[in-house]
């Protein structure tokens, strides 16, 4: 009596399976290329957003997950399957990098599918911002007050330092987001800052440039990008820590140069 050959499984059955693992695989990348390009577009530093990838993506059954970004971008890779993001713009939002962060590791546990983690992504794409306008200018003109009493400021000059440093974040909330607007805002912001300070010191001369100055010029200071410069270096992430640390030092120019202009135009006349 013969052996009866071993069944080989239907096609309809090996192409179903084949579609499931694919339609999971794509969701998988998107939602890893999803969460770094946000993370990315709110300042998080690259070492946060590659592992925060290679997390999801082991998470979610993937077996070589590689993960590779840079400050404009995201490159993710899961068993073969790449995807790249191209990020233009960026700004400091913590609270997105928090939640973000949180997600991964809901994921990790296993109190998340990558569905509603998709889900979820969605929504904190549609958040509004964490503070009202009104709220961050507040806390220019604080931080702004304070930094002029540290500088030396004394009297009424602290009290008008963080006046100025008030005036300054409610008036570049107006000017446009345009290729390079960085730096021309910033740029705006040290003439603004050195108009109103020298300003005042023109009105009452007994008022001192150094702590009016100072301390508005403080709400300008790109500290987050800095501190993710330095982070991204020390990390041993070379091309983001060395991208970060010029675009840090050109907004430091930037402002310099509007300062210096109005101070040169005042001392000429």
């Amino acid at each position: 009596m013969g052996v009866a050959p071993p069944q080989q499984p239907s096609p309809l059955l090996t192409a179903g399976v084949s579609a499931r693992r694919s339609s999971a695989q794509d969701s998988l990348l998107e939602l890893a290329a999803r969460a770094g390009d946000l993370l990315l577009r709110s300042g998080a530093e690259i070492s946060r957003v590659e592992d925060t990838i290679e997390r999801i993506g082991r998470s979610g059954g993937g077996r070589q997950v590689s993960a590779y970004a840079t400050p404009t971008g995201v490159f993710v890779s899961i068993d073969g399957e790449t995807r790249i993001v191209r990020v233009r713009q960026t700004r400091n939002d913590l609270d997105r990098v928090a939640r973000v962060n949180s997600l991964s590791r809901r994921l990790a546990s296993g109190q998340l599918t990558v569905a509603e983690a998709l889900a979820e992504i969605d929504r904190l794409e549609r958040l509004p911002d964490p503070y009202p306008r009104w709220a961050v200018q507040v806390g220019g003109g604080i931080s702004a007050a304070g930094f002029a009493y540290l500088f030396g400021g004394r009297g009424w000059e602290w009290p008008l330092a963080g006046l100025f440093g008030y005036l300054v974040a409610y008036v570049l909330r107006f000017l446009p987001q345009v290729q390079g607007g960085l730096y021309v805002r910033s740029w705006a912001g040290g003439v603004l800052a050195s108009l109103l300070s020298a300003g005042a010191v023109m009105v009452h001369p007994a008022w001192h440039l150094e702590p009016l100055l100072l301390g508005t010029l403080m709400v300008l200071v790109p500290g987050v990008a800095i501190t993710n410069g330095m982070r991204d270096l020390l990390a041993g992430e070379l091309v983001s820590g060395v991208t970060r640390v010029v675009e840090a030092l050109m907004v430091a120019v930037a402002i310099a140069a509007g300062v210096a202009l109005v101070l040169a135009a005042g001392g000429a006349s």
